[in-house]
């Protein structure tokens, strides 16, 4: 499923692709934005959830109206209240822009026993990265499928240490 959908390529939060120089001016950002997290556990799987009374799977996050301190603050205050857990989005947040709106992807690893459906969320589950529901915002289908594209661009999916293993070796010593 996720071969066959067209990727563009996306880039850190505030950069545009080939951008040099300081990336923190907010001036030029349009709102509203759309922030969106992709939680995955040790495994690989990702966390999909789903508001009560949709059809459709998506991921955890939420609308920015305006500029706030802190988007991955704002994003893991999201997901604390819709799923449960509360990310800490080291990495830059990731951005993108799909039909006509733009985009913020966190992306982090969280603990999966501790997940639970909370405020809008009606359910919330876990699926493998090429086992997507079919009933699955294309939104959601385009944020999993660059981070797929993004990972097998760079090699091994599983960064060289995890915050819940001991070290492990990718491609050479820790």
């Amino acid at each position: 499923m996720l071969g066959s959908v067209l990727v563009p390529d996306f880039h850190a939060w505030g950069e545009s692709p080939g951008a040099t120089g300081d990336t923190t001016d907010e001036s030029h950002r349009m709102y509203p934005q759309t922030l969106l997290a992709l939680l995955k556990d040790p495994s690989g799987r990702v966390l999909l959830a789903r508001r009560k009374g949709a059809v459709l799977w998506g991921l955890p996050g939420g609308e920015l109206r305006e500029a706030v301190d802190s988007r991955p603050a704002y994003l893991a205050a999201c997901c604390a209240r819709q799923v449960g857990v509360t990310p800490d989005f080291v990495a830059p947040l990731v951005e993108f822009a799909f039909a006509g709106a733009q985009i913020a992807l966190g992306i982090d690893e969280v603990a999966p026993e501790r997940v639970r459906a909370g405020g809008r969320m009606a359910a919330v589950e876990w699926f493998g990265m090429t086992a997507l529901p079919v009933d699955l915002l294309p939104v959601a289908c385009m944020a999993v499928a660059m981070h797929a594209q993004e990972a097998a661009r760079r090699g091994p999916v599983r960064s060289p240490v995890s915050r819940f293993d001991e070290p492990v070796r990718v491609n050479g010593p820790v």
